[in-house]
């Protein structure tokens, strides 16, 4: 089972000191492109690594870095992915809308700030795509849009991993055969840190909320 680590910053404010000192730790850009209304952060600082050891310290470093900037609002968080959960599919686009979805629609909460959700789930299809049905039914069902340069993701969070596991295996048996999409990952937090502490986060699904 090989892991991939994930450390992602998502900026609000930010001075240009502490964008510095996180590019020389080894944080590279990965910024977002503007929707109107998208959760997306203005700024989106990441870091990946198959290391245990190396990520817990690139952790450390930004913590430190962010903890030390009194004007950073936004939020660090520590995600990792596991092959088993990881599913890429062939450059085949073409979408059978009659299929039946799988799941029903997805009902998100406000999280509390002692708290922090435990997986996200992103679907990912190329970007310059059409938009189709596919897209509707996802917006519909409680997905969320960001896009990047290439791709337009499409990402559920929640409190539980084993709701968002579940969810995860009725959509593959669903993209299996419906096609229409690049890929389907789920992702594992485990650390999560606001700044300030009450830092608005998106929303997620409530423990028990698909069973």
């Amino acid at each position: 089972m090989t892991k991939l680590y994930h450390l992602h910053i998502n900026i609000f404010n930010i001075t240009n000191r502490s964008i510095k000192r996180l590019e020389d730790i080894g944080y590279k850009n990965a910024p977002f492109l503007f929707i109107e209304g998208s959760y997306a952060p203005p700024m989106h600082y990441e870091f990946e690594n198959n290391n245990f050891d190396q990520i817990n310290q690139y952790w450390d470093k930004a913590l430190k870095v962010l903890e030390e900037d009194s004007f950073f609002k936004g939020y660090i968080e520590y995600e990792s992915l596991i092959d088993d959960y990881s599913t890429k599919y062939r450059e085949n686009y073409k979408f059978s809308k009659d299929i039946p979805f799988p799941i029903a629609i997805l009902k998100t909460v406000d999280v509390p700030f002692n708290a922090f959700k435990k997986s996200d789930l992103h679907i990912k299809r190329t970007l310059g795509l059409p938009y189709d049905e596919l897209d509707s039914l996802l917006i519909k069902h409680g997905f969320y849009e960001v896009r990047t340069a290439r791709h337009r993701l499409y990402t559920i969070q929640a409190e539980s991993s084993k709701d968002m596991i579940f969810i995860y295996k009725k959509l593959k048996k669903y993209f299996d055969k419906s096609g229409g999409v690049k890929a389907l990952t789920l992702e594992f937090v485990s650390r999560l840190v606001r700044f300030p502490s009450d830092f608005n986060v998106v929303g997620f699904l409530p423990k028990g909320a698909v069973s």
